[in-house]
């Protein structure tokens, strides 16, 4: 696989987007069973004091293409993640470069925290569910691999208490 994209970019930099390609020296994602959403680790070399023309403070986007080099470069894999925090940086005997170890969380993982719903529902919870992530999160759910199976439960009404949109799903599925 290769990076075939990797920008950093964030609303007040008045639409300037960084290439970061060439600087990274160490990617990983992580998928969890607990989570619906990844996150993620970026190494980076610093070498022309980037994160301080950035002025770096935890909104940052990072968006990230990585290709298959087999199959002539075609995108498997296309994400943008919130550069959340600096775990960890470490400046070079001379000074003049830093290694960052930042992580990332996917952008609507990051977008739903700040958002709260407080409302009815009313139907099969499938899709409910469907219904939440697609109206509040603006996200696509395909269920079409479940095929013509019968809804997990009956008809139901209730309340969202006052939950992001990822933890009122999860309240639901419980």
């Amino acid at each position: 696989f290769k990076i075939t994209e990797a920008v950093i970019s964030a609303d007040r930099l008045l639409e300037q987007d960084f290439d970061v390609r060439t600087s990274i020296v160490e990617l990983n994602i992580f998928e969890s069973l607990d989570k619906p959403y990844l996150t993620g680790q970026l190494i980076v070399l610093d070498d022309n004091a980037l994160f301080d023309i950035i002025n770096f403070n935890g909104t940052e986007r990072f968006k990230v293409n990585i290709a298959s080099v087999t199959n002539d470069l075609q995108p498997v894999f296309e994400r943008s993640f919130i550069m959340t925090g600096i775990e960890r940086s470490v400046k070079s005997e001379q000074g003049k470069a830093s290694i960052l170890n930042i992580t990332l969380m996917d952008e609507h993982a990051f977008l739903a925290r700040s958002k709260r719903i407080s409302k009815s529902f009313s139907g099969n919870i499938d899709d409910i569910i469907v219904k939440l992530i697609g109206s509040e999160m603006k996200k696509n759910i395909d269920i079409s691999y479940l095929g013509e199976s019968k809804p997990i439960q009956t008809s139901m009404k209730g309340i969202i208490p006052n939950l992001n949109p990822i933890d009122a799903a999860l309240w639901l599925t419980k």
